[in-house]
C-alpha cells in the first residue's frame, strides 16, 4: 500500500513495483551497513570522544596559518 501511495505522489517517471522498491531499499541499506562497518573498523570520521577530547581544536591550531579566512564559514574568499 505504501509503495503504491508513494508512486502516485511522486513526480518521478520511474514506476517501481512494491517488490522492486523493497529490493532497492535493501540495496541501499546493505551499502549503508558496509560503509558503516568499514568506518568503525578503520576509524575514519570523528568520534564523540574526539570531539570532546579536543582533537578538533588541536588540528585547527596546527593548521591555522594554512587556512585563509579562519574557520568562520561566513567568510567570503577574496579570490575565486
Amino acid at each position: 500500500m505504501m509503495a503504491i501511495n508513494l508512486r502516485n505522489q511522486s513526480p518521478s517517471k520511474i514506476n517501481l513495483t512494491p517488490c522492486q522498491m523493497k529490493d532497492q531499499f535493501n540495496t541501499y541499506k546493505d551499502k549503508y551497513n558496509k560503509v558503516h562497518t568499514k568506518s568503525i573498523s578503520t576509524g575514519f570520521g570523528l568520534t564523540n570522544e574526539d570531539q570532546k577530547g579536543g582533537s578538533v581544536q588541536s588540528i585547527r591550531s596546527l593548521m591555522a596559518d594554512k587556512v585563509h579566512g579562519g574557520w568562520n564559514l561566513t567568510v567570503v574568499p577574496l579570490a575565486v
